[in-house]
């Protein structure tokens, strides 16, 4: 099935597009696609993760930790509007799909888990993003309330 184009200004555009689209520089000249969107994606998941992470009562109670609350919400929002197909975590390619589906599933416990992961960590971390990262992802299958040390800590390791 064929979608349906107009020419304005000598360039062509699907005509399902927003006018607000059509101006667009990115998106006029196929580039990078339409940043709008990414925007977007990126303000909707960061919005969905304040509010199911509870982000603002973290904060409350981890005045000290506030820049990296924001950071863990910063990388969330990041990885789940990457428009990659692949993500890598812990060495891995993984899909983007089995990515957003395990962040999707973090609560606020899992994120206290990861400061307290994060406090416990004596090794050198080497790219903090990408340890981060890894360590959000395993944190719904790794959580042990009995455990002393986070299982986290003895089991991500940097690149």
């Amino acid at each position: 099935m064929a979608r349906e184009t107009i020419i304005i200004d000598g360039v062509r555009y699907y005509a399902d597009r927003p006018r607000s689209c059509r101006g667009c520089y990115f998106w006029k000249n196929r580039k990078a696609g339409c940043e709008a969107k990414r925007v977007d994606d990126y303000r909707r998941y960061e919005a969905y993760f304040r509010e199911e992470l509870e982000i603002p009562i973290l904060i409350q109670g981890n005045r000290s930790e506030k820049e990296t609350l924001e950071g863990i919400l910063d990388l969330l929002a990041e990885t789940c509007s990457s428009k990659r197909k692949m993500i890598r975590i812990a060495g891995d390619d993984k899909p983007i799909e089995i990515v957003k589906s395990r962040l999707m599933k973090l609560n606020s416990l899992h994120i206290q888990y990861v400061l307290d992961c994060l406090k416990e960590n004596t090794t050198y971390v080497r790219d903090m993003k990408q340890y981060l990262l890894t360590t959000l992802f395993n944190a719904p299958v790794t959580i042990d309330p009995c455990a002393e040390v986070p299982s986290c800590c003895k089991s991500v390791r940097s690149p």
